[in-house]
């Protein structure tokens, strides 16, 4: 997605694309902060996917469980009844 979203800033500034409105903004503002924003994603995701990776290979499987709290079926399930509850 970063080497995708890389090319589309890339057309954007050899394109000079502007906004189809009357004050033709150029669209390099608006999509370098969306690039900027996807950038810190990936990084993020894949910081905690090597975390998580790191955890299962050490066989932590209880701390893996505390940080990442990954739901059931049946847990996910139950918290939807609740919230419906509430509404």
């Amino acid at each position: 997605m970063v080497y995708v979203g890389r090319i589309v800033i890339v057309d954007t500034l050899a394109y000079g694309s502007t906004a189809p409105t009357p004050w033709a903004t150029p669209l390099i503002y608006p999509q370098a902060a969306w690039y900027a924003a996807l950038c810190l994603f990936a990084l993020c995701a894949v910081v905690l996917a090597i975390r998580a990776t790191a955890m299962i290979a050490a066989g932590n499987y209880e701390k893996l469980a505390e940080e990442f709290h990954p739901k059931g079926a049946i847990e996910e399930l139950e918290e939807e009844i609740s919230d419906l509850e509430r509404r």
